[in-house]
């Protein structure tokens, strides 16, 4: 349990994963590009996946659960789309006593776990496994989305695992990404908890590496915990089809506004895009 309590650097260190040097120029790296400390030594081939995995595993406090453990018979999907279960890199487990144990291959990422824990009314308990084979394995037992085994209708042969760049982005796609079930109540769950903390603003910001959410409270900027960086496009898609804006428009400022009846009451929020995609309320 006194693993737990280090961090992932001072575990990469103690096991000679990694240098100090090594490590100084890696941190330097994440500075620049914002991405995670695990994806930048992957990528970088400082460390292997399977090296990486215990570690990991060690670091968060979580299970760590292999491709032979998979379950032989799929988990119903239930009314997640088993696109989001791929972009997320999420496969189920199994479920028992109100809880869905679920194979992650980043158990860290709390807008997934959130998004899962609204769209199924289960507590979420994650585990950690390759992303080699959870897409292996949501290949494997669901396909592009057998309804006998997902529980819901069948994805389209020609559904791809990364969101498109913005040159080959169309308006189904997009409709598609903000139509998830997990994206409409993350999306909703930023507005409630804006309206709870009695914020005047709410800053969505795009930015090449990650999305910032941050809440204007007395006139001071908040940041809040940041959504996955692939929710990108559904976030901000979700958003303009609630204030009907034009989905497809990226350069150009628009103004809308979304109605909606929280804690009671009937809010009334400024939708405003600007060049940097910011969404204001």
């Amino acid at each position: 349990m006194e693993l737990q309590h280090r961090t992932l650097e001072q575990l990469l260190l103690e096991q000679g994963r990694l240098s100090v040097d090594d490590l100084r120029k890696v941190k330097r790296l994440q500075q620049e590009r914002g991405e995670r400390l695990e994806r930048l030594l992957l990528d970088l081939g400082f460390i292997s996946e399977d090296d990486l995995l215990p570690l990991v595993s060690a670091y968060l406090g979580v299970e760590t659960v292999h491709r032979r453990d998979f379950p032989a018979v799929p988990v119903p999907l239930g009314s997640v789309n088993l696109k989001f279960w791929k972009h997320a890199k999420v496969l189920p487990l199994g479920q028992t006593n109100g809880t869905l144990t679920v194979a992650m291959a980043d158990p860290a990422d709390y807008y997934t776990l959130q998004g899962l824990r609204i769209a199924t009314g289960l507590e979420i308990e994650p585990r950690i496994a390759r992303e080699r084979d959870i897409l292996e394995g949501l290949e494997a037992a669901y396909g592009n989305g057998d309804p006998a085994a997902a529980g819901g209708t069948p994805e389209p042969a020609e559904d791809t695992l990364e969101y498109l760049s913005d040159d080959e982005e169309d308006v189904n796609h997009l409709r598609d990404l903000a139509s998830e079930a997990p994206v409409i109540r993350l999306v909703n769950l930023t507005i409630n908890r804006a309206v709870e903390q009695r914020a005047s603003d709410i800053h969505i910001e795009p930015f090449e590496n990650e999305l910032k959410v941050r809440y204007r409270i007395d006139g001071v900027l908040h940041e809040i915990e940041t959504p996955a960086r692939r929710l990108q496009a559904a976030i901000v898609s979700r958003i303009k089809i609630m204030a009907k804006l034009n989905i497809a428009e990226r350069r150009l400022p628009q103004d809308g506004r979304i109605k909606l009846r929280l804690l009671g009451k009937e809010i009334d929020l400024r939708a405003r895009k600007r060049r940097s995609a910011s969404s204001r309320g």
